[in-house]
């Protein structure tokens, strides 16, 4: 047996599913005209209007400006220290630098880098949360004794396979040159890296 509900109650669950089906419609239009680029609401949740190229664009060209292991950790180096973050020598001992609620990173020859927070509450011995990430890039690098006899004109290179590349995917693509080189300074008589990428030959 059944009973039948108020008035009053039926007015209200009228209202309840006139409500939902409202805010469902409106949520479909927001996801459209995100979609379509027509509102800079862009703070929206919307998972299904994201495009892809919103990230796959920033993601190609950071890897297009960071070819090699050295300019990916100078790209970081560069972000976090604009972030706040204050650069650890390895030569030094830390005990007397580091301060409760400060952030602070080391590097290790150009290829690997550290970098934490140290939380205002923190006390020895409460432990510590670690993210870490891996940096590879496919190349050929060249050889201490790079130069070979020329050969119908051209220059070649000696090279040496580094990572686990897919040579089939390089031959139909331009390459170019990057890495890390040492100069000496004329005037102070130092040597110093440099960064070079050359988008050619």
């Amino acid at each position: 047996m059944t009973k039948k509900l108020p008035k009053a109650a039926q007015t209200s669950m009228a209202s309840l599913n006139v409500s939902s089906a409202g805010r469902q419609e409106q949520s479909r239009k927001q996801r459209q005209e995100l979609y379509e680029g027509r509102t800079s609401n862009s703070s929206a949740p919307c998972p299904s209007c994201v495009r892809p190229e919103d990230y796959t664009k920033p993601f190609m060209s950071f890897l297009t400006e960071n070819p090699t292991v050295f300019h990916t950790v100078d790209y970081f180096a560069k972000s976090v220290e604009s972030h706040g973050f204050s650069k650890l020598s390895e030569r030094e001992v830390w005990n007397n630098k580091l301060e409760k609620g400060r952030k602070y990173y080391v590097e290790r020859n150009g290829s690997s880098m550290v970098a934490f927070v140290i939380g205002k509450e923190y006390q020895p011995g409460n432990g510590a949360a670690i993210v870490a990430g891996h940096i590879d890039a496919l190349t050929a690098r060249l050889k201490p004794i790079t130069k070979l006899p020329n050969q119908a004109g051209y220059v070649q290179l000696g090279v040496a396979p580094y990572a686990g590349g897919f040579n089939s995917t390089w031959w139909d693509r331009d390459l170019g040159i990057g890495g890390r080189v040492l100069v000496k300074d004329k005037s102070s008589g130092k040597i110093r890296t440099k960064l070079v990428k050359l988008d050619w030959p």
